[in-house]
């Protein structure tokens, strides 16, 4: 029997025979904006799959509309003398309705939901007017929400023969190697740096660092943590590293461009924008403001994050509170800073796109959103982070994305090689 997976609110179902899926949708389990599809590569919409079942129902019934229906059979009055004994009269029991016992429990439900979701906005808009809810515990929430639009930019990487590094060896690595972070802005878009655009590249050139960070993922992979452990580890499989060093030796290609997001979904980047104002490997404070990209995919996320409004870039002065997420999917909390306590950004023009915080960063998470209490995306962390001795870190204004989208589009293919 066939089985059916479902995507519905950012998450997974399945795989559910067709009858039970036409169930949970009726009684309201899936909403009506799921997809569904039997292999996970074609999607169609659950309204449809549940069309399709009431048309060849209805067809039947159009085909045999002669056909009796079968009648209940008489019931046989059995007399006994105990039968015959008077009785107190009795109520009659109405008989069980299913459909409409279904009803009222969704009734009450959705009762309960709205008097929750009303609730909710009182405790929300009300108590948070009060000072009650503080910035922390909304950007928190904000966080876990935005997480699925958040994803690393990973390469496939291949040999020179285009057999992917996990088939090379019986190390247990994947083929995929992390370069930076992006999120979701625009459907089909998503936001990262020029830097980390600029490093797939260049990616294949560092052969000896990326060998290193297999040979570190199969020895963490099979329960290394220590010193000693990833020495007796080297020991033990040096036939199987020999072996990936050689593949690295002789070259290696990227395969594919991928973001792989926090609930698992993949998109294949097809196409790359750059910032027209950006030049590769400057450091000057006007470069950093343009150190901005956008990669493209024709499978987009499910979930975009909301830009901030010119108002709220407007009002985000020194002392708003920010938040982020890692790309280990970490939860960080912090300010934003003046730019007088950061050495060489004293003097930032006070249009400048450049927004100094202190929120504990490395430059792994280049390319990660700087969220405001409301949920927005107020900035994008650059790669210049720690500056000063305060280990200020650096991020972009994301109205800069606007000239992006506007960009001239590289094929990816074109881009990388």
């Amino acid at each position: 029997m066939t089985g059916y997976y479902v995507k519905d609110n950012g998450k997974l179902f399945g795989p559910i025979e067709r009858g039970k899926l036409i169930s949970f949708y009726r009684e309201g389990f899936f909403s009506s904006y799921a997809v569904v599809s039997t292999d996970q590569a074609a999607w169609d919409t659950i309204e449809a799959v549940v069309q399709t079942d009431e048309s060849v129902a209805e067809k039947k019934q159009n085909d045999h509309p002669n056909e009796p229906v079968p009648k209940k059979q008489p019931q046989i009055l059995r007399i006994t003398p105990h039968s015959l004994v008077q009785r107190k009269p009795e109520y009659p029991v109405q008989e069980n309705n299913s459909e409409a016992v279904t009803s009222v429990v969704f009734t009450l439900l959705l009762i309960a939901f709205l008097a929750a979701a009303a609730l909710g906005g009182y405790w929300y808009f009300y108590m948070r007017d009060k000072g009650e809810v503080s910035a922390e515990k909304l950007l928190l929430h904000h966080c876990k929400k935005i997480q699925p639009a958040i994803g690393t930019v990973t390469v496939v990487l291949e040999n020179k023969d285009g057999v992917p590094l996990n088939k090379i060896t019986d190390l247990q690595i994947t083929s995929e190697y992390p370069v930076g972070m992006a999120f979701a802005i625009y459907p089909g878009e998503f936001a990262t740096t020029a830097a980390v655009a600029n490093r797939l590249k260049t990616v294949c050139k560092n052969t000896d660092d990326i060998c290193f960070y297999f040979i570190n993922m199969a020895a963490a992979h099979a329960g290394a943590r220590t010193r000693d452990d990833f020495r007796k580890f080297s020991m033990e499989n040096s036939k199987q590293i020999i072996k990936l060093q050689n593949a690295f030796s002789q070259g290696v290609r990227i395969g594919q461009v991928n973001i792989r997001t926090g609930n698992g979904d993949l998109s294949k980047i097809d196409g790359v924008k750059i910032h027209p104002d950006y030049a590769a490997n400057s450091k000057d404070i006007s470069n950093i403001e343009s150190d901005a990209a956008l990669l493209t995919s024709s499978t987009p996320s499910s979930f975009c994050i909301k830009a901030a409004a010119s108002d709220d870039l407007q009002k985000s002065l020194n002392g708003t509170a920010v938040g982020t997420i890692t790309r280990n999917g970490d939860k960080r909390i912090g300010d934003i800073v003046p730019a007088a306590e950061t050495g060489k950004f004293k003097n930032l023009d006070k249009n400048s796109k450049i927004i100094l915080h202190n929120i504990s960063v490395t430059s792994e998470c280049a390319g990660a959103p700087i969220l405001l209490a409301n949920g927005s995306v107020i900035a994008i962390q650059s790669g210049y982070s720690g500056v000063g001795a305060s280990q200020v870190n650096c991020a972009l204004r994301i109205d800069v994305f606007k000239k992006v989208k506007l960009a001239a589009k590289h094929n990816i293919s074109a881009w990388i090689n």
